[in-house]
């Protein structure tokens, strides 16, 4: 059970964060989440408060309320963010750049450096981090802002897992793959639009929302939070889904030609010709999550048995 633990989790409205928010609380622990626009005052056995976490005032405000109702504060949860322009570098505008960063990562450093002086007076806690498989290598293409954002955190994070580890204050992150949600919602159009990537991008931005729409349950994102929470020693970082743990471990043993390849060929082939408007052919084997689980599975189903009949017959040709 949870002993009572007070946990914080920021954009617990919607998508991974309410999900998780919803399943700590059924787990036994007193879980806070937060909205920039909360609707409703009690939110399926949690409470939810309101937050920008781009608003230092607002940040405390939302602290305050927690210590006078509960006197600490166990767990962080930094889950708030959004993916913002699919766009090339070029049709970027400052604006966008430096509005994504401010939610996604100055916002992460803010609750942070808030509620580790809290912390630290208790002898303790815990901080979680949600990155994402973006946050260790940049897809979809046109995306790379996000990404950035993403690999900011993940330096950012590192570097205060030492710093903390003085103060029996834990650090992770957790990097979900595609998981079903509404954060398509949230991918923008570029502010300087430019016809010669138009093609090109908006595939990668569609391909980007139908493996949103056709991605896992991200329960399997709360039941990592909470495994991490629970943990003695617990690790660095956590990867989610079979997806991205394909790809990061594609990325760190493959040459990098390889990996650019497959990303471009999935992404953007035949952008100009043949735009695609579903997850269809190969595509849907790689991008539907349900489906490339179920093949991912068969194929190293069918590896073990291949190792197993080959060592058998090794064996026996011994005897």
């Amino acid at each position: 059970m949870s002993s009572n633990k007070v946990v914080l989790i920021t954009g617990a409205s919607s998508g991974i964060g309410l999900v998780t928010a919803r399943y700590l609380a059924q787990q036994g622990y007193r879980v806070f989440g937060t909205s920039r626009r909360p609707t409703q005052a009690e939110a399926n056995g949690f409470t939810l408060l309101p937050l920008d976490v781009r608003s230092a005032e607002s940040i405390q405000a939302c602290l305050q309320t927690i210590i006078a109702q509960t006197g600490r504060l166990d767990v962080l949860i930094n889950n708030a963010g959004f993916i913002g322009p699919g766009a090339a570098s070029e049709e970027l505008s400052v604006t966008q750049v430096k509005a994504l960063f401010e939610t996604n990562f100055f916002g992460v450093i803010q609750m942070i450096n808030a509620v580790l002086p809290l912390m630290r007076q208790q002898g303790g806690g815990q901080i979680i981090n949600l990155s994402s498989a973006a946050g260790r290598l940049t897809t979809p293409p046109f995306f790379g802002v996000y990404a950035a954002s993403k690999h900011a955190l993940e330096g950012y994070t590192e570097g205060l897992r030492y710093e903390v580890q003085p103060f029996n204050i834990r650090v992770s992150l957790v990097e979900p793959g595609y998981f079903k949600t509404s954060i398509a919602q949230t991918i923008e159009t570029p502010d300087r639009a430019l016809e010669v990537y138009q093609a090109r991008r908006e595939q990668a931005a569609t391909l980007d929302r139908l493996s949103i729409q056709a991605g896992r349950d991200p329960i399997d994102v709360a039941q990592t939070i909470a495994q991490i929470m629970r943990g003695r020693l617990p690790r660095l970082r956590y990867v989610v889904g079979l997806d991205a743990q394909v790809m990061i471990t594609a990325k760190r043993l493959l040459p990098f030609a390889f990996v650019e390849k497959y990303i471009t060929w999935l992404f953007l082939h035949d952008a100009e010709r043949r735009p695609v408007t579903s997850l269809s052919g190969l595509r849907h084997l790689f991008l539907n999550s349900r489906v490339a689980d179920a093949a991912w599975r068969q194929a190293w189903l069918a590896l073990a048995l291949g190792a197993g009949v080959t060592l058998i017959f090794k064996l026996w040709r011994k005897k």
